[in-house]
């Protein structure tokens, strides 16, 4: 995954939420019923924002192991095939 969809999923989950916030507030009815399209609009903006946050963790863990991996190989602490091993791991 990139980096832009962790970003897109964050960005939607906040637009998500703020809607269905707001329109939890503009069509609460006078007996504390709402209608349940903006439950699910609420809920789908819930769920985005800690799968981006989650993606944008993963893709941090896997850019940092590959930059050790390769400041390791030309540091020559790991040979050639260490390095395409840990290299198609991380990729």
């Amino acid at each position: 995954m990139n980096n832009s969809l962790d970003n897109v999923l964050i960005v939607s989950g906040i637009i998500f939420s703020t809607y269905g916030i707001f329109s939890l507030l503009t069509t609460w009815n006078g007996d504390g019923s709402f209608e349940w399209p903006t439950v699910v609009i609420l809920i789908i903006g819930i769920t985005l924002l800690p799968v981006g946050r989650m993606i944008k963790k993963q893709q941090l863990k896997k850019d940092t192991s590959l930059e050790i991996l390769t400041k390791k190989h030309n540091n020559g602490e790991i040979s050639d095939e260490e390095f395409d091993v840990g290299f198609k791991k991380f990729s």
